[in-house]
């Protein structure tokens, strides 16, 4: 697989993020998803060769897999099945500095996130997944994150002036965990498997920037994993750059940390830090 800096050469998702803007996703009426990232399947180059099937039945925690390993959740039972044997999963650290083109300590978790495929039993869920393709979250309106908690932020992006309105960002397959919509300068962050809300953003949307400038999240996640998990959202989803997301320290091994991050963000998980992101600078 490709060093870190090949790879955002590949993605084309590498450009300076000044030059970017919201693209809102076309739904068409049957509900089917037109793909609008430089992220979509024919550019991560999977692997569609099955050398091995193995199903890792996963109970894990609508949000947070960090939950899961802690204490018993509320449990959504997931399958993923990977594309490649175990033994070729290869997990690189990369300090900062040369071949690194992030100013933070991460981990390449490619080989893992990349060729994983999330399903369910649950005829349920998949109902719930597939009606949501069409949605365009104007449900969420109104709406808070359940038992939440509340922060100020400052997390800054480019604009190109536009009227947002709509959804930001939508999952093409279940390998892809999460929905953006935005209405009446508020962003709302939910799980594309269930719709449920995990985060809610009120931002301030100038001619040339949009700010956030508060979250809610919900009580039982830590108030430095929200803010950093909405700016990953922003970067990596939103606006369709490979970006680094942040895992909590509690998280030892490799295997531990590949598991989070497909569990949490799917597919778009492609390097960890235990550092936060919100500062993360992109050189190459």
């Amino acid at each position: 697989m490709e060093g870190v800096e090949e790879w955002l050469h590949l993605t084309r998702s590498a450009a300076p993020v000044n030059e970017a803007s919201l693209k809102f996703v076309p739904i068409s009426s049957g509900g089917i998803l037109q793909p609008r990232s430089a992220f979509d399947q024919k550019n991560v180059g999977r692997d569609t060769t099955w050398r091995k099937m193995i199903i890792l039945e996963l109970r894990i925690n609508r949000e947070r897999m960090f939950d899961w390993l802690k204490k018993k959740p509320k449990e959504v039972k997931e399958s993923e099945v990977p594309q490649k044997g175990e033994a070729n999963y290869r997990f690189i650290w990369y300090e900062i500095g040369e071949g690194n083109p992030f100013n933070k300590r991460i981990l390449d978790i490619r080989s893992f996130t990349l060729s994983m495929i999330a399903t369910t039993s649950s005829k349920e869920i998949v109902e719930k997944y597939n009606s949501l393709r069409s949605s365009v979250g104007n449900e969420y309106v109104g709406t808070h994150v359940p038992n939440q908690k509340s922060t100020l932020t400052h997390l800054r992006y480019p604009h190109n002036g536009s009227v947002l309105r709509g959804a930001a960002f939508k999952a093409d397959s279940m390998d892809c965990k999460w929905d953006i919509y935005v209405y009446d300068n508020i962003f709302y962050f939910s799980r594309s498997w269930t719709g449920d809300m995990v985060y809610k953003a009120t931002a301030k949307i100038n001619e040339d920037s949009i700010e956030l400038t508060a979250i809610e999240y919900p009580a039982e996640t830590a108030e430095s994993i929200a803010i950093n998990d909405v700016h990953f959202l922003m970067m990596s989803h939103a606006f369709g750059r490979v970006f680094p997301h942040m895992i909590p320290r509690a998280l030892l091994s490799e295997n531990e940390i590949a598991l989070y991050s497909f569990s949490t963000f799917g597919n778009r998980a492609c390097y960890a830090s235990y550092e936060p992101v919100i500062d993360t600078v992109v050189a190459l």
